[in-house]
């Protein structure tokens, strides 16, 4: 009997380490940082610096590294080597914390999260490779660049690279970008965004003569100086395009056609703005015209106007590049001093508590709950975050009632499935309910490899 009591406890205490053992398992959200595939990851930007000198260090995006001199030391030997590579990366997007592999979320699963307005990651090397540290009492004053103007909620947090906590790793100070709205203003004034003009002399159904004035803003059209055109209708009925009756553009073009549309011109209208994301938004339109001139004119004219318009195309070659460069910064700063390595962000503490709860269910998932250990994320592109659930936590999934949201899934077997933000809108969102309930949802989502899911979900982040 006694030998049938031990089987028996020794039975109930391996079926119970097993137990946990299991939950261990099913629960452990794996490496603190983890990335879908190293190819995919976001690249890193390295710049060779040299410690006798303090030096700045200036991203394309606007972010900007003031290093003061002999800032980096080999932990081991406290030695402070001469030439570095200061290495860096920077997420400016939910889906580049997508790529990165970052966790958001204070603890994995969990409603307290983080929501970022800009985050880098810091690093500096030896000419060997060797990861080196910054010195004590060394700070390296930084302002990132970003369209996220913060506020007094945000402040800087720091991520432990083994266990991927976040603390908070003091304030954070938010201007203006001044050098950005310089550039744009210079660019803007010299590409004549007020520009070049049209004065109809006369505007019916039928016809409309009018005259090109460049003025200071577009010199390349002062051979046309005076010079009347008639529009011609592509086809009956027609009127102008309302573009062409703007009374201004960015940049207009006239171009003499041959065949059997000899004796006629095209004339292009270009628009061009810089919309708040920093991107150059460009429309045009072309008409047909005639020249109210003598064919022999008309040749002297066109050969002037050539000439001039190359001049003006190779002066503003380098303006427009310039003006691309400041599109692309963020269109304010913020600044704070870095005082360690590693990942830093600027973030303000948000938590999901009374968000929605779903209880999710996939038709990717071929085995039962307690034995998968796929992840799913949710891609929060409107407030630039990452929410990562397992299995184990497939039950009671918060999702916010607002907002671009789209679901990546990556399986155990390594399999990728996504459900891009207007199907999550559908599939799940749409049949949410307020808490206390709790709905359950099957999702169908669209199977596809690593390069096409990032594309797709990518693509829908510049929307959102």
């Amino acid at each position: 009997m006694k030998k049938k009591h031990i089987a028996v406890v020794a039975a109930a205490i391996g079926v119970g380490v097993g137990l946990v053992v299991w939950h261990a398992w099913w629960t452990d959200y794996g490496a603190a940082i983890r990335p879908p595939s190293a190819a995919t990851d976001v690249p890193a930007t390295r710049v060779a610096l040299r410690q006798s000198e303090a030096q700045t260090v200036a991203l394309r995006s606007g972010t900007t590294f003031e290093v003061p001199a002999g800032a980096f030391v080999d932990p081991a030997s406290g030695e402070v080597p001469e030439e570095v590579t200061f290495v860096v990366r920077e997420f400016s997007s939910a889906m580049d914390l997508l790529r990165a592999g970052i966790p958001m979320q204070m603890e994995p699963g969990g409603a307290a999260h983080l929501e970022s307005a800009g985050m880098l990651e810091v690093r500096a090397e030896a000419a060997d490779g060797a990861a080196l540290a910054l010195q004590e009492g060394a700070a390296i004053r930084v302002a990132l660049a970003s369209d996220n103007p913060g506020g007094a909620a945000y402040r800087l947090w720091a991520l432990d690279d083994d266990d991927g906590t976040w603390s908070d790793a003091g304030d954070v100070v938010t201007m203006g970008n001044a050098r950005r709205d310089s550039l744009l203003a210079r660019a803007d004034s010299l590409l004549a965004l007020e520009g070049p003009a049209m004065s109809a002399e006369e505007l019916l159904p039928e016809q409309w003569i009018f005259e090109l004035d460049g003025g200071d803003g577009a010199p390349y059209l002062a051979p046309y100086k005076n010079v009347q055109w008639e529009w011609i209708p592509a086809e009956a009925g027609q009127t102008p395009p309302l573009l062409s009756l703007r009374p201004h553009w960015t940049e207009v073009s006239v171009a003499r056609l041959s065949g059997r549309r000899k004796g006629l011109h095209e004339i292009t209208f270009t628009c061009e703005n810089v919309t708040t994301r920093g991107e150059i938004v460009r429309h045009e339109t072309t008409i047909l015209a005639k020249m109210l001139d003598s064919r022999q004119r008309q040749r002297q004219l066109e050969e002037a106007y050539a000439v001039a318009k190359a001049d003006w195309d190779d002066a503003m070659a380098q303006v427009r590049e310039e003006r691309l460069f400041a599109a692309q910064q963020g269109g304010v700063l913020h600044a704070f001093q870095l005082t360690g390595l590693g990942y830093i962000n600027v973030d303000k503490l948000e938590s999901a508590e009374d968000w929605l709860l779903v209880s999710l269910d996939f038709d990717f998932a071929d085995k039962l709950r307690f034995l998968d250990k796929s992840q799913i994320q949710l891609i929060l592109h409107s407030s630039q975050s990452i929410l990562s659930f397992q299995a184990a936590d497939w039950d009671a999934v918060r999702i916010p009632a607002t907002g671009d949201v789209s679901l990546f899934a990556m399986t155990d077997d390594g399999r990728v499935a996504v459900l891009p933000a207007p199907a999550f809108d559908e599939q799940v969102r749409g049949r949410a309910r307020p808490r206390p309930f709790v709905a359950s949802v099957f999702v169908r989502t669209e199977a596809m490899t690593l390069d096409e899911a990032l594309a797709r979900l990518e693509e829908r982040g510049s929307e959102g």
